[in-house]
């Protein structure tokens, strides 16, 4: 049984792609290694390239430890890993700090090489820049090679109708809950001056009918 347990642990450390140990802290240091592999060669990138370069290295070194951990291998300690993937943590931080820096500067420049280059390989979350990208889209698309921006900006094309919808059809129900409350009211309305006619039509009867009985009485002697 021990045996089995082995094989199974070591098969799902062969086939994960990042160590199973700490993997909530692990997974986003270690996949942002590629990211940041893939434009570091960007002219934007050019002042902390080495910073990158050392960072890819690190991440390499404790994701071997990583799955030597997973391994359960004589003489790995569990809390070292914990620690070198804090100071992997740390240095990730600095690094997407600059980088959101470096963002920023080429949109402000018309850098559309490096936008375009870093929303593709997801260093940038576009749900956070989406109305400066949505702009930038509209604006610099028939000058430069946007296709990363381009489906951010269909998308919002989609989201932005079908929220017009919404708004439509909620304008259109509050206007057909108003006119069938000016509806009702007409209806009550119509039905008070009905119950008021009849009711006057009856008293007006009863009036009649005590005029026609006193007078026969009268006639009769009665009175």
């Amino acid at each position: 049984m021990k045996l089995l347990f082995i094989l199974l642990t070591l098969s799902l450390a062969l086939w994960a792609k990042n160590p199973l140990s700490f993997a909530t802290l692990g997974d986003v240091v270690y996949n942002d290694a590629k990211k940041f592999d893939e434009i570091k060669e960007l002219e934007a990138m050019h002042d902390i390239r080495v910073a990158i370069n050392n960072y890819i290295k690190l991440a390499n070194d404790t994701k071997k430890l990583g799955f030597s951990v997973d391994n359960k291998e004589k003489g790995v300690d569990a809390k070292g890993y914990l620690k070198r993937l804090r100071t992997l943590s740390a240095e990730h931080d600095v690094i997407i700090t600059q980088v959101r820096k470096r963002f920023s500067e080429a949109m402000s420049d018309e850098d559309s090489h490096t936008v375009n280059t870093m929303v593709e390989h997801g260093v940038i979350d576009p749900v956070n820049y989406e109305k400066e990208l949505v702009t930038y889209y509209e604006e610099y698309r028939e000058d430069y090679n946007l296709s990363a921006l381009k489906s951010i900006y269909e998308q919002y094309l989609i989201n932005t109708k079908s929220t017009q919808k919404v708004d439509s059809e909620s304008s259109e129900t509050r206007n057909q809950r108003s006119n069938d409350a000016a509806l009702e009211r007409a209806r009550a309305q119509r039905k008070l001056k009905q119950e008021n006619l009849e009711r006057e039509v009856q008293e007006e009867q009863t009036r009649e009918k005590k005029r026609v009985l006193r007078e026969q009485k009268e006639a009769l002697g009665i009175e």
